[in-house]
């Protein structure tokens, strides 16, 4: 999909996942922190420490991020590490697949390099494009109107009328992996604006310590997720982000 110039996005999220609660692999991360940061120190800078005790237990913090390291040169590019779990986060919606893919190659295979999984192993992958929509709950009427004209989503029930609130949740099998939608109204902390915030994503497990596979994978589940979006906004709303 070419680059949207006026694009919703908030965020895009690639996660890999793992068991990790048991002792040693909590050593494992404290040990792995280190190096990962300093293999990766020519792009990104030193890890932000995102608990808010330094004493919290780090059994409390699994599959939670627990330093962030922001991409010297766009801090809107970032990583992130905790037990059982490694993002790579692009903020903002001046965003190209083509640099994210880089970055999260990077990423992934410095993490690899250090963590030394078992070459039988698995691990989770998500992809989520998390977008939001601006919609002024007082001034554009009925909400299940908004959903069919703009994202083709359709709801027929009288009883739904002059809805002020609305949260949606579903997923399904495909090719590419396990497909979910979360749609909610919602308001944005910092801008204080209302409107729809949408997450797709798509989850799959991806091997160790192959790049081919890994890649074809997270190509695929982004060839997926774009197809999605561009068939949910068809029409006026998709022509409004060029």
């Amino acid at each position: 999909m070419a680059k949207l110039e006026h694009a919703p996005l908030l965020e895009v999220i690639m996660e890999l996942t793992w068991q990790s609660a048991s002792q040693a692999e909590l050593e494992k991360f404290q040990i792995a922190v280190g190096a990962l940061c300093s293999s990766l120190k020519e792009t990104y800078n030193t890890p932000i420490f995102l608990l808010p005790d330094a004493n919290m237990p780090i059994m409390l913090a699994l599959g939670k991020p627990v330093y962030r390291c922001l991409h010297k040169d766009n801090p809107n590019q970032m990583f992130q590490f905790g037990p059982g779990l490694l993002s790579v986060n692009f903020v903002g919606s001046n965003y190209e697949w083509s640099n994210f893919l880089t970055e999260v190659m990077k990423v992934v295979n410095a993490f690899m390099a250090v963590y030394q999984f078992s070459d039988e192993k698995q691990l989770g992958l998500n992809l989520k494009y998390v977008d939001f929509f601006p919609y002024n709950f007082a001034a554009q009427g009925d909400i299940l109107q908004f959903l069919s004209d703009k994202f083709h989503v359709d709801i027929k029930a009288d009883f739904l009328k002059d809805l002020k609130e609305l949260g949606l949740r579903t997923g399904l099998i495909t090719p590419a992996g396990i497909f979910r939608l979360v749609l909610n109204t919602a308001q944005l902390t910092k801008t204080k604006d209302v409107g729809f915030i949408i997450e797709s994503q798509i989850n799959n497990l991806v091997p160790v310590n192959n790049n081919e596979v890994f890649k074809a994978i997270i190509c695929n589940a982004h060839e997926h997720l774009s197809e999605f979006f561009k068939k949910m906004t068809s029409g006026d709303l998709y022509e409004s982000f060029k």
